[in-house]
């Protein structure tokens, strides 16, 4: 049997949120279908907890909240600290809509906050806070969304709605009837409206196709447009309403409109190029927004940069505020406390900045909100432990045997999101992650490891799916491979860019691959596309073996089960279930007809494969949160593993429902906790320590009458002393000598298998014997610094034993944590080697130069080989002066020759010199780029003081002159007509002070830097080469001669006559005697 599921998520994962400040200070939120309130905290004591409440408004439980106004105000108005947090006062839950904008009434009521909700598709509810009584609910026509709503601070009563169309209205919330419309006419009929904010009476616009406009609310006349490139997604007036800041994808910068009343004035304020970059392709993930904090503007960019300055008009000048977040595209700007600025990204995650004029710097992120679990994968060797991927940055390791979920460790914690996981298939301590900054991270999982290869793409672009893979024409051992979404990659031993299959397998660059699968009983590598197909690769040939016709979504994911059968040629789609929300699903691994999906409402669906029927559902066993990973089991036949998107993992234990379609048979598990904890109930956790032996520990619960055996058994024993029979009994051996260390390796052993080496060698060392134990841990390479400690107590002659096994065991894996080993064991050569070997050079060469002497031989291969890896990276100038420190002095030369500019040039010229090596060939070349260089004076002098060639500083000045004549005879663009500009000195006059600079003695070096000059490419060769036949004529002749004019005019022509032939016509003139 042979069958592949793949599916496509139908739900946006990221979804931009939005942020509004009432003027007490108290803050909401939109998270999807909640609605967060909250204040800003500057350290003191305060309540945190967020209560849930239901959808409906009108239930809501209503209750006072004069001490939350009061306590938001005096918030606001103190100074905020660097210990400034949220405080999450009420959760609103809107399910099963979603709300995409919030906005606080500027109207001061007593004791409550009025606030306008706008909830998916273009539904406007204004409630009042903390009552949550609804003032207005108006449904409008799915066909006109609404995409913004705004409170007029003119007018606090009325609320102003933009519509996609570009149409506004105006509601007075005092009569509930539409007080005014308009409707901004624009050319493109495709052309939406994506933003708006509103000011004293004017109303700023933001287009789709970047039309930006501003509309008088009283006349609804069209007082200012204008257009840039990219898509408009924020706009934003200035607190005082008479500047408007215009953001846009894709634009070098805000867009600033000013003046509206009189003339319209706008302009641009570009952003470094560093900042404007965009890091993803979807269009929908492109985000930025603006704020105003008084008169300082701050504006984020698709790459998740703010950027912060004064606002001076046309000279304001913003700087980017280097420090990362988790997330990488902020989609709204909010300032709630001075200098204070609350950021969301389209993941949903919160960050507090400090951007007071000192200092601009984070102060909190709530990465809490986007706790994704992306991926999970099980230890391929059955030992029950789970990797998991999440999106706050962690890798966790949890084991499952024992029937719940207990952390093992964190063993990454990095700064972006994790989005892929994978085990090593033969090395099972290794471990790949995929990150969102396109890297690809493998570490070593066992204790005391910390070595990490680092992989990336060209592109820094989220890795959504890595595997490892054999690829026998590639390399012997199995390689990792990865995609973006656009290209699939292939690891190389000793290289940290990943490389594309493009190259190798023909037909595959015109897929974007948005996923990889390996199967290796069938030799074959599954991709998935985002056009749709499913590609099977041949992984020993490398060609494309089948695949799948043309479907309407993108391949996200995928799972198989081959059985003995080939694939058919183009395969055929046997099932679709598209009554489904699929956004995750696993096979069964004791079952091959059946498998499990999960959806975006927590619940679970078991399909059998061969009926093609729905087998059995799980509803709502992960809440109502939205499944995206999921693992069967490996080690327990009826338990799923469960990944949300609400930092939560669930366990879901089937043989515990009691009927078909059951929900109360699921553990929660919260991974934000520092270790992870399950919330069942009735599961309160145990203060006692667990044993040592859990094997032994476990043969305590045998029956009654097997435990009267063992008793008769081991009195036979004590009476005949032969305790064989026992050997095979590990829970006796604890009553006897001769069967305690029988029972300390079998318990060892097994909690090797279950990954616990540190626990294995505890119980090793319960026996006393230390010499068993190392040896124990030599022959499965865990050795490390605590029981090379303990081999002191043997002998002195195990412990050299010993320190040369720990070296030569983390050598290859960890140099680093036995370099001081292997300098005391006067190792040091060959630890010189390994760390060359693995580009550790700096830490080579400190080694080297602290115990060895530096005209050793191999301290000389430290710097030769460091020198080569400059020259690979083609940094020449630094190989250069490692290879000075080895006293390679030829090679100095040679390497600095590499270079193409004139200060390598003369650089190797002088290195030359001072090395007694032969210089003059490389003082010509120097000299000839020197000429051919606008910035020639620094060097010409240094190389004329070197060598004692006087000749030089008369070459630099006429070199000037040359330049001088030939820019000021040059037409410009006014004067094209022209042939050239007349001179205002003749050429002649111009470079007869050069001549009392150069002697008799000067012409044959003149001469031989004309003999060798190249072909001539460029305008700047072009002029060295005239500046070299005017100086040999003026040695020559006193003057320029007819002959050297002619010489230039022949070279002028055969280079360019469009470009250079002004400079002949200007040295060919003469002036008129009426002139």
């Amino acid at each position: 049997m042979t069958a592949v599921l793949y599916g496509a998520p139908d739900v946006v994962w990221y979804e931009p949120g939005a942020i509004s400040v009432a003027t007490s200070g108290l803050i909401a939120l939109t998270t999807g279908a909640s609605v967060l309130f909250a204040i800003l905290d500057d350290g003191a004591p305060a309540r945190n907890n967020v209560q849930e409440k239901g959808a409906n408004f009108d239930t809501m439980e209503r209750k006072a909240a004069s001490e939350d106004r009061e306590q938001a105000s005096s918030m606001r108005s103190n100074s905020v600290s660097g210990r400034a947090r949220l405080v999450f006062l009420k959760k609103l839950n809107v399910h099963p809509e979603k709300c995409r904008a919030v906005q606080f009434s500027p109207e001061k009521l007593p004791s409550r906050e009025r606030v306008a909700l706008l909830l998916e598709p273009s539904t406007v509810k204004v409630i009042d806070y903390p009552t949550m009584e609804v003032i207005w609910n108006e449904e409008f026509p799915s066909t006109a969304p609404i995409k913004a709503i705004r409170f007029l601070n003119d007018r606090p009563q009325c609320l102003a709605l933009g519509f996609a169309s570009a149409d506004l209205i105006v509601v007075n919330l005092a009569n509930k009837k539409v007080q005014k419309s308009g409707r901004l006419l624009v050319k493109n009929v495709q052309e939406e409206l994506q933003d708006m904010d509103v000011s004293n009476g004017q109303a700023v616009l933001g287009c789709s196709k970047g039309t930006a406009a501003v509309v008088d609310l009283h006349t609804w006349k069209v007082l200012v447009k204008c257009k840039v490139s990219g898509q408009i997604r924020a706009v934003k007036w200035n607190p005082t309403g008479d500047v408007a800041a215009v953001m846009a994808v894709g634009e070098k910068g805000p867009l600033f409109i000013s003046d509206t009343s009189q003339q319209a004035n706008s302009y641009i304020v570009p952003l470094c190029g560093k900042a404007t970059r965009v890091p993803y392709t979807d269009k929908a993930l492109q985000s930025v927004s603006v704020c105003w904090i008084e008169d300082k503007i701050v504006v984020s960019v698709p790459s998740g940069t703010l950027c912060f300055g004064k606002f001076k008009g046309k000279n304001t000048k913003l700087e980017p505020i280097h420090q990362e977040l988790l997330s990488k595209s902020i989609c709204a700007l909010c300032p709630v406390a001075p200098n204070i600025v609350l950021t969301s990204g389209i993941d949903r995650v919160l960050a507090l900045w400090d951007l007071t004029a000192e200092r601009q710097t984070l102060l909190r992120c709530h990465a809490g909100l986007a706790g994704f679990v992306y991926n999970m994968a099980f230890h391929p060797a059955g030992t029950g432990v789970l990797g998991i991927a999440t999106g706050n940055g962690s890798v966790l390791l949890a084991k499952t045997d024992q029937g719940t979920l207990e952390q093992v460790g964190k063993h990454l914690q990095l700064r972006s999101r994790v989005y892929s996981i994978a085990w090593h298939p033969t090395n099972e301590m290794q471990l790949a992650v995929g990150t969102q900054d396109g890297e690809v991270l493998v570490f070593d999982v066992s204790p005391h490891k910390t070595n990490v290869s680092r992989f990336r793409t060209n592109k820094r672009v989220g890795v959504g799916s890595i595997v490892f893979a054999s690829l026998p024409l590639v390399s012997e051992w199995p390689l990792l491979l990865a995609t973006d979404g656009t290209h699939a990659y292939f690891s190389k031993e000793k290289e940290e860019v990943l490389r594309k299959f493009n190259s190798m397998v023909p037909g595959i660059e015109n897929h974007k691959i948005g996923c990889v699968s390996h199967v290796p009983q069938k030799n074959l590598i599954l991709f998935g596309t985002y056009q749709g197909k499913l590609i099977a690769l041949d992984s020993s040939s490398l060609r494309i073996a089948a695949e799948t016709r043309i479907e309407k979504h993108a391949v996200t994911g995928l799972c198989s089960r081959f059985g003995d059968g080939q694939p058919s040629q183009p395969v055929e789609p046997k099932y679709r279930i598209t009554d489904h929300s699929c956004t995750a699903f696993c096979w069964n691994p004791y079952d091959e007809n059946v498998f499990a999906i999960g959806g975006n409402k927590g619940e679970v669906k078991l399909w059998n494969l061969r009926s093609g029927s729905l087998q059995r559902v799980f509803h709502g066993v992960a809440g109502n949160k939205t499944i995206l990973a999921m693992c069967w089991s490996p080690i327990a036949e009826n338990r799923v593993y469960l990944g949300t998107n609400g930092n939560t993992l669930y366990q879901l234990d089937m043989d515990e429902c009691e009927d078909k379609e059951s929900t109360n048979c699921s553990t929660e598990v919260d991974l934000i906790a520092h270790k992870i904890a399950s919330t069942r109930s009735g599961s309160a956790k145990s203060s006692k320590k667990a044993s040592l032996f859990s094997s032994s520990s476990n043969s305590e619960n045998i029956p009654k009458a097997e435990a009267l055996e063992d008793l008769l058994v081991l009195l036979s024993c004590e009476e005949n002393g032969n305790f064989s029979p026992l050997k095979n009994k590990p829970h006796m051996g604890f009553f006897h000598t001769d069967l305690i260390q029988n029972t300390l390796t079998n318990e060892a052993e097994q909690h090797c298998v279950k990954m616990n080496n540190d626990l294995a060698l505890q119980v090793l060392l319960t026996g006393g014997n230390i010499r068993e134990t190392v040896e124990f841990a030599k022959e499965r390479k865990q050795l490390d610094q605590k029981l090379v400690t303990l081999s002191v107590f043997v002998s002195k002659e195990y412990f050299d034993e010993t320190v040369s096994a720990l070296i030569d065991q983390n050598k290859e894996s960890d140099i680093l944590s036995v370099l001081p080993l292997m300098v005391a064991t006067g190792r040091t050569e060959e630890l010189l080697q390994l760390l060359c070997a693995r580009n550790f050079h700096k830490e080579a060469a400190a080694v080297g130069l602290t115990t060895l002497t530096r005209d050793h031989p191999a301290v000389k291969n430290v710097y030769t080989s460091w020198a080569s890896r400059y020259i690979e990276a083609a940094q020449y100038e630094r190989a250069a002066r490692c290879y000075l420190a080895a006293e390679e002095k030829e090679k100095v030369v040679d390497v600095l020759t590499l270079y193409h500019d004139a200060g390598s040039a003369s650089t190797a010229a002088i290195c030359a010199k001072r090395f007694g090596l032969p210089s003059e060939l490389l003082l010509l070349k120097a000299v000839r780029n020197l000429l051919a260089s606008v910035e020639s004076l620094p060097w010409l002098s240094r190389l004329a003081e070197e060598f004692k060639v006087t000749a030089l500083d008369g070459l630099s000045t006429l070199a000037q002159a040359v330049r001088s004549f030939y820019q000021n005879t040059k037409p410009s663009e006014e004067l094209s007509g022209e042939p050239f500009l007349v001179p205002v000195e003749s050429l002649d006059k111009l470079i007869k002070p050069c001549l009392p600079l150069f002697t008799q003695d000067d012409l044959e070096f003149v001469n031989k830097l004309l003999e060798g000059v190249p072909l001539i490419r460029t305008t700047d060769e072009l002029q060295m080469l005239i500046v070299l036949e005017i100086a040999a004529s003026l040695i020559s002749n006193g003057a320029i001669s007819e002959e050297a004019k002619v010489r230039i005019s022949q070279r002028v022509a055969q280079f360019d006559s469009g470009k250079c032939m002004h400079f002949v016509m200007a040295m060919l003139y003469k002036a008129s005697p009426n002139e």
